[in-house]
């Protein structure tokens, strides 16, 4: 019994030993002096734009600082990750060949100029590729940022998803490389970088909230959080509270890719704006969480935008097709800073509405838990804060109002009308109808482009050069462009196909090709064509039947007999005897 109690004695004590790492949020001076005094070690670290603190206590000092009603306490062991769907494999662009990712033009992003007010925006995320030929460094901004662990550094990005999401928001524009972005000149917009996750792509809520006290402090305007982890804390809660509503900064989290109506934090604090996933044609995006607390919706599926591969001995300026409410987060966090830039007098709380009562309505009308208030549109936002200023962002005073975040950040009216849809395109040409004689040949090309499906060109000219078909200016790379017909004479043709890089289209960069058929037979193929390649069509003589069609889709009904003065013929006999041959048929047909 006694070796008993000295084991239950020598336990507590261990425990009373042991320490652990919390987040303190205080409500006053005399809660700041008992918070530090609980301090294990006498460190702690002051998050100073939010009145709280980290720190190691013991259990006992834990209890203490736990039943203190001025402390809301958070023991940090919440893990924190990338809120990333999948990730697509990198690959480079050539230079030359800069590319507008869909998301741009599917919250009008390209519609809007960048004002002349700075904005500087944090993302805090797994840190920044520095170095990335397609994003700001030093030459084009004074860019700083924060790296709250004991490894690794804040412009250096292990991992790959913070320079992806960074370029969603920043990518430079117009410099002939890579992607471009909401905000392509580096010069007018401001980049922080809070490194919350580390290289492995995770992290501690302490690191997270450090970073984040960091953008507050560097003076970020929005901050921009494509990660998730834990549960609703009511200390966080406060934390955010404080940074949106003191410090004036715009809060902007992924809503998260569980597919659920699960709430996921920190996006589901009522100050943040949370954010869904939509796929190029705005439909929600089938990982996207729905849930009282999404505000706003923004593109996240197979999202293009910069990334940095680290094999261990180089880093490689590369892109990638992310999906996830993380590629969401920063079309939205972009957005924001273009329009911001337009109206910087307003506050952020006036940004916030200005956004949801410019969204494009989806879904069910008004705020629904998939969407929130719509697609974030950067055109329609600026045309409404240009119309009535910053009072477009005004609080409507018969509402709830921001402290209930979702839905509730609103305006009970109608949303805005979307924009009308596009004039429908017109039906495409019927297939001419060709009669397979060498007069009439049925031309037929079927295309498959290669990753580079804009430098493939192609042209059908006669014997006398004059064009009588062509094609090009292919927009999807990997994409088979079939049933392009056109009737030939009976002369020769000659069908040339150009890549204007010089590669062909196979086999270097896709496995692109073509098809030629000339009434049904097919006459020419080919795809490793270097710079250009001419197939020539042969002509065939009049009166000689051209091959015959595979299969004509429409084919033309047997022309009747023009003899009606005799009963109408029954079906043909049985053949007569060798060498003897039935009467001549009707004159000019052709059998």
């Amino acid at each position: 019994m006694v070796q008993l109690n000295r084991r239950n004695a020598k336990m507590k004590e261990q425990t009373r030993a042991k320490t652990i790492k919390v987040i303190v949020h205080y409500n006053n001076e005399e809660a700041k002096k008992a918070a530090q005094s609980a301090a294990a070690d006498g460190n702690v670290k002051e998050l100073s734009t939010m009145h709280s603190e980290i720190l190691m206590v013991n259990e006992t000092a834990f209890q203490g600082l736990m039943a203190n009603k001025d402390l809301q306490v958070t023991e940090d062991k919440s893990v924190f990750m990338p809120s990333v769907h999948r990730m697509g494999k990198a690959y480079k662009i050539r230079v030359g060949d800069e590319q507008t990712p869909y998301g741009i033009h599917l919250v009008h992003a390209d519609n809007v100029t960048q004002g002349s007010a700075n904005i500087k925006v944090c993302v805090v995320d797994t840190g920044y590729h520095l170095g990335h030929e397609d994003l700001p460094n030093e030459s084009h901004q004074a860019i700083d940022g924060i790296n709250p662990y004991s490894s690794g550094q804040w412009y250096i990005d292990g991992h790959s998803h913070g320079t992806h999401c960074a370029g969603t928001i920043g990518a430079i524009g117009g410099n002939q490389k890579g992607v471009t972005s909401p905000n392509p000149d580096p010069t007018k917009f401001t980049f922080y970088i809070g490194k919350g996750l580390n290289d492995a792509g995770s992290g501690s809520f302490s690191a997270v909230m450090e970073a984040v006290n960091g953008c507050v402090e560097a003076g970020a305007k929005i901050i921009s959080m494509s990660l998730g982890g834990g549960g609703y804390q009511a200390s966080d809660a406060a934390e955010f509270k404080e940074v949106y509503e003191d410090h004036g900064v715009l809060i902007i989290a992924a809503a998260g890719n569980s597919g659920n109506d699960a709430l996921s934090y920190p996006a589901s604090y009522p100050h943040i704006m949370s954010v869904a996933a939509v796929d190029s044609n705005k439909e929600r995006a089938s990982f996207s969480q729905y849930n009282s607390q999404v505000e706003i919706s923004g593109p996240g599926v197979e999202v293009r935008s910069t990334v940095s591969i680290n094999n261990g001995a180089s880093i490689y300026n590369e892109y990638a097709e992310y999906s996830g409410t993380s590629m969401a987060t920063p079309h939205v966090a972009g957005v924001a800073a273009l329009v911001w830039s337009n109206f910087p007098l307003c506050t952020n709380q006036e940004i916030r509405r200005v956004l949801l009562r410019s969204a494009e309505d989806l879904g069910d009308g008004g705020c629904d838990v998939n969407y929130g208030w719509g697609l974030v549109n950067a055109k329609l936002a600026y045309d409404m804060l240009a119309q009535l200023g910053c009072a477009a962002g005004e609080k409507d005073q018969g509402f709830a109002g921001d402290e209930n975040g979702g839905c509730a950040v609103g305006v009970v009216v109608p949303p805005t009308p979307a924009p009308p849809p596009p004039t429908p395109a017109p039906p495409p040409t019927p297939y001419p109808t060709c009669d397979g004689t060498c007069a009439s040949r049925r031309f037929q090309i079927d295309l498959t482009t290669d990753n580079y499906a804009s430098e493939t060109d192609w042209t059908l000219a006669d014997e006398e050069g004059n064009e009588v078909m062509t094609g090009g200016n292919y927009e999807e790379p990997n994409t088979e462009y079939y049933d392009q017909y056109a009737c030939l004479g009976s002369g020769s043709y000659n069908f040339t196909i150009t890549d204007s890089y010089g590669d062909g289209i196979c086999c270097s960069y896709g496995n692109g090709g073509y098809v030629i058929s000339v009434a049904g037979v097919v006459v020419a193929t080919g795809g490793d064509i270097g710079s250009e390649k001419t197939e020539i069509i042969e002509a065939c003589e009049d009166g000689t039947p051209a091959p015959p069609p595979a299969a004509d889709p429409t084919p033309s009904p047997t022309p009747a007999p023009t003899d009606d003065s005799g009963p109408p013929q029954g079906p043909a006999g049985p053949p007569g005897p060798p060498g003897l041959s039935g009467p001549p048929g009707p004159p000019g047909m052709v059998r």
